[in-house]
């Protein structure tokens, strides 16, 4: 489930192959962060197993963020999370007078 929920947020839902439309048990994605020390700048790639029996693939560039990049700049990946992150946080409703 939670593979599927990163897959919908990325937008790519899609690379799901499975008859039913819900990724398979060993599925994977995996996040590599790079950072490029010539201008200082950060970058994801997004990785993506469908099953047991299928190879890593670099679906970086088909994430609409990312705009068919290879390298995905980390100010989409931070806008994607702030996007997605749930309000009020938890401290705020931990210390109110609710």
């Amino acid at each position: 489930m939670v593979i599927y929920a990163l897959l919908v947020a990325f937008e790519i839902p899609d690379l799901v192959q499975s008859i039913d439309g819900w990724p398979d048990y060993a599925s994977a994605i995996i996040f590599e962060f790079y950072s490029d020390s010539s201008n200082l700048e950060t970058y994801f790639k997004v990785l993506y197993r469908d099953n047991a029996d299928s190879e890593l693939s670099d679906v970086t560039a088909n994430i609409p963020m990312c705009n068919g990049e290879l390298f995905c700049s980390m100010q989409a990946f931070q806008n994607l999370s702030e996007y997605y992150r749930p309000l009020p946080d938890f401290n705020t409703v931990r210390f109110s007078d609710i």
